[in-house]
């Protein structure tokens, strides 16, 4: 197409619901960029794979070029419908028939968040004696004759008539001996909830809610099935059958390009927590990062619509992985099969609020099996993994798509709490923001309990990476900031439809803020937030390579250890250099970064590239390639 608009890169942070920003934010970027590169973590890779389907449907000529992003846009009035006093983002949410009670209970809190320790301990409080209620009762009872009991021992103690000081004197006296057990009561009840809690977890892959309809739903999708409908909506009619990788990198297969170049890179970054890593699906073209795993068709049923397990079905490898028990785990197909609901699915599990997905490796036995044992049980354990929230490892995963040298803008959005009456929600800026991390963070004075010093611990843990790398030099300008206020966003499933509206109004604010910036013509003297960006990440690439390559070449000329000689035998069995074409390029390389480190300290002072750098200065590293 020759009136395509340029392309750009884009990764979105995860946020529960405050991904609602992001279907107004996508659409209004999509009537001026291309978007050739999406990715992100938690719900933001699910707003990152809406916007590649529709991207799909924009490429593949399924529809006219703004149909499917206008589609997109208006999603958010979708999920500020009413229905029953609940909008349609809250009927996402179906916990199993085990877990409604803790479910009602949480709902109950969040909504009373607003009112301090006190409303949510007693909103909290009330909701637990409702789902509770006959345990409630019958803990009631013995507590009720303990009461009786107490107060016919304090008549028979007490013979004062019915003076004031003697009634307020047996009063208090039957109240202090209720108390223990009305507390034990209480605790027992607790205790009750608790462990029915748990075992509902346990049986649901630890999450409250499988994303699947549930019987007591009557009508209303539940937040996976619902999710499929608008990816395949929002595709159009050119996707045959599920959505899937190949479908965006390729086209249709109908209409299969014969490219291998990917046109859409859709990148969604998940957790193994059984393996204490991140994972990055579906990866770099010829990876597949869940060849060594299995899944259970029984397991996935609870999981995933059924014309998505039909598909895995069908173009699944012939590999397969036998139970103790003697099920069939079965493999899942090559990449390009893969459909982006899957994928999406894998980085939505919110811990506790939406169920791990379960998937399984082969480990070899490590007991010696007897004689007679070999032919009965296979060599080869199912150990399950658990895959959750990709948010847990990378929440913000901004290095996505990150090149030395861009060729197209890669927008960062990241979210971060606000106070309610902040009227600059949205800010981009070039430099160091002491204005923005001041309003990113929380008050320390105010904390009166150990729970918030407890979360921003857990928060520090699980995002202090992603926070390092969107405030260095040639990230931060192209990362747009957006604050949500306390009420809205995050774990708040129970917001009002005026709120919801407002997170969509947010986000088109914030796609106006990378228009203008990027996109406006450059005046006179003064270079537009395009070329600001290309200038600090060359000067910042230069600066690092001058320091990884120096380090380098005098490693290369020190003498012992002579890595020289080590690159000219072949001694190492591991990974050896194959021939002595490559033998010789791996000298000539090593000789040509040693001749131009020469050639560049010789013509200008040490210090000289490291002279007005931005600040922090980044630095190049081995880092694992996910």
């Amino acid at each position: 197409m020759a009136d395509r608009p340029p392309p750009c890169s884009v990764v979105l942070e995860g946020g529960v619901t405050s991904a609602v920003i992001y279907a107004s934010l996508l659409a209004r970027l999509a009537d001026h960029y291309t978007f050739r590169q999406l990715g992100g973590a938690s719900s933001g890779a699910v707003a990152a794979t809406a916007a590649a389907a529709a991207e799909f449907a924009r490429r593949s000529g399924a529809c006219q070029p703004s149909e499917s992003f206008q589609l997109l846009g208006e999603f958010p009035e979708h999920l500020a419908t009413l229905k029953e006093g609940r909008t349609t983002l809250f009927r996402y949410f179906q916990p199993t028939p085990a877990a409604r009670p803790a479910f009602c209970i949480a709902m109950a809190a969040l909504d009373r968040q607003g009112g301090g320790v006190a409303a949510v301990t007693w909103g909290a409080g009330l909701e637990l004696l409702a789902q509770f209620r006959l345990a409630a009762l019958l803990l009631a009872l013995p507590v009720a004759l303990l009461a009786w009991i107490s107060a016919d021992w304090l008549s028979s103690q007490l013979h004062c008539g019915l003076a004031i000081d003697c009634l307020l004197l047996w009063c208090t006296a039957w109240v202090a001996m209720q108390l223990p057990s009305l507390l034990g009561a209480l605790l027992a009840l607790l205790l009750w909830a608790l462990w029915v809690t748990f075992r509902a977890l346990r049986d649901n892959h630890w999450g409250l809610c499988s994303g699947i309809e549930q019987e007591e739903s009557g009508q209303d999708q539940a937040l996976t099935t619902a999710l499929h409908a608008f990816f395949q909506k929002l595709a159009g009619p050119l996707a045959e059958g599920p959505l899937t990788f190949g479908d965006l990198w390729w086209g249709p297969a109908s209409a299969r390009s014969t490219s291998s170049e990917r046109q859409i890179d859709l990148q969604i970054i998940t957790s193994a927590i059984s393996q204490a890593r991140p994972v990055r699906l579906p990866g770099e073209p010829g990876n597949d990062p869940l060849r060594e795993y299995f899944y259970d068709p029984k397991e996935w049923a609870v999981f995933f619509p059924a014309d998505i397990m039909l598909h895995l079905k069908n173009h699944a490898r012939g590999a397969q992985l036998l139970r103790d028990d003697g099920h069939s785990l079965l493999a899942l197909p090559p990449p390009k099969h893969w459909p982006v609901l899957m994928a999406a699915r894998f980085s939505l599990s919110f811990p506790v609020l939406l169920s791990a997905l379960p998937m399984y490796i082969a480990i070899p036995r490590r007991e010696m099996l007897r004689t007679g044992e070999a032919a009965t049980r296979p060599p080869f354990e199912a150990r399950k993994v658990y895959f959750s929230d990709g948010g847990i490892t990378s929440n913000c995963p901004v290095h996505l798509f990150d090149a030395p040298l861009p060729r197209y803008p890669t927008f960062g959005v990241n979210l971060y709490k606000s106070a309610s009456g902040d009227e600059r929600r949205i800010r981009r800026s070039d430099m160091r923001d002491p204005e923005l991390d001041a309003s990113a963070t929380p008050d320390a004075a105010g904390w009166c309990t150990p729970l918030p010093f407890l979360l921003t611990i857990f928060a520090t843990m699980f995002g202090w990476r992603d926070s390092l790398q969107r405030r260095l030099p040639g990230y931060r300008e192209r990362i747009v900031h957006v604050g949500v206020p306390p009420e809205a966003g995050g774990l708040n499933l129970a917001m009002p439809p005026k709120t919801i509206l407002m997170l969509s109004v947010l986000g088109k604010r914030a796609a106006g803020v990378l228009r203008r910036d990027f996109s406006m013509p450059r005046r006179s003297g003064e270079a537009n937030a395009w070329e600001r960006h290309r200038w600090t990440r060359a000067r910042t690439t230069l600066s690092a390579l001058h320091a990884y390559l120096g380090a380098f070449a005098e490693r290369l000329s020190s003498g012992e250890p002579d890595y020289r000689r080590l690159l000219r035998t072949a001694m190492p069995p591991e990974h050896p250099l194959e021939g002595d074409t490559a033998r010789q390029q791996a000298l000539d390389l090593a000789d040509g970064v040693r001749q131009l480190m020469g050639v560049v300290d010789a013509t200008m002072p040490v210090d000289a590239m490291d002279r007005n750098r931005p600040q922090p200065a980044p630095s190049l590293h081995m880092s694992p390639p996910w």
